[in-house]
């Protein structure tokens, strides 16, 4: 959970540096997201917020799997090109 949770915090900041985009409302087609649905990860993390929803007042109270892309934006693939140079 610590690895998601860092990776995720990395993806923001290079969306915030508009490097990339996160588009959770673009799903890539024919991609195989049922893995991740399948994954202990993701049972944790339903596991974690049935619980979470039995408290008073919860934070989250449904296990949603956003599903999206992410591309280099103009600016990324720059970025990418002065690199590979």
């Amino acid at each position: 959970m610590q690895q998601v949770k860092a990776l995720g915090h990395e993806l923001t900041l290079l969306e915030d540096m508009e490097l990339i985009t996160l588009d959770y409302d673009l799903p890539l087609q024919n991609y195989a997201y049922e893995e991740y649905r399948a994954s202990s990860l993701f049972a944790y993390f339903v596991a974690t917020v049935e619980e979470a929803a039995k408290q008073l007042h919860p934070t989250f109270d449904s296990p949603v799997l956003e599903l999206g892309s992410m591309a280099l934006t103009d600016i990324g693939e720059y970025m990418v090109d002065k690199l590979l140079q």
